[in-house]
């Protein structure tokens, strides 16, 4: 029915549209958030640390394992902007190491890792770049790909309906 087929070229051309304001939304906003992230290390205590008794007056490497001796695989979390302004001070301070990475945030790094360290967190860091681009491109996908496939599905139950109301020939 031309009815049919007008609806359902009248979806792709609203959808191909949707999904393009998305994807130029998306590649303007995407860097941009990650960009502007700041991240930190998430260092292993040793075995006879309790994490709830930490003596910060100890050495770095009687509290922490280090990640490139042990191969510890790393783990980075995002700093909570509440916090930037004490840990800029704190980088000011030399207690913490800011490393920017174009296009993909800012990793601070305690001082009191060994170059053979920080070298070490600074690859992993680089390398598990598609770690923090993933998450933020998923929900850019999904909100380009969900409207339209709802669209069709509400297209396709009207059409289904419509046709209820159809003389019997």
């Amino acid at each position: 029915m031309n009815v049919e087929r007008g609806l359902f070229r009248g979806w792709v051309f609203v959808s191909a549209i949707w999904i393009a304001v998305v994807i130029a939304f998306g590649y303007a906003l995407v860097p941009e958030g990650i960009e502007h992230q700041r991240y930190q290390y998430v260092a292993t205590l040793k075995q006879n640390v309790d994490p709830w008794k930490l003596n910060w007056s100890l050495p770095h490497y009687d509290l922490v394992k280090s990640p490139a001796a042990e191969k510890i695989e790393p783990t980075f979390s995002q700093v909570d902007p509440s916090y930037w302004s004490r840990w800029e001070d704190e980088r000011r301070a030399g207690k913490l190491k800011a490393f920017s990475y174009a296009g993909d945030g800012e990793l601070y790094l305690d001082s009191a890792w060994n170059d053979n360290d920080e070298r070490y967190l600074r690859k992993a860091f680089e390398s598990s770049r598609w770690q923090r681009w993933v998450p933020a491109l998923a929900k850019w996908s999904l909100g380009a790909v969900l409207p339209p496939v709802l669209l069709l599905i509400f297209g396709l139950g009207a059409v289904w309906v419509s046709r209820g109301f159809r003389s019997a020939k």
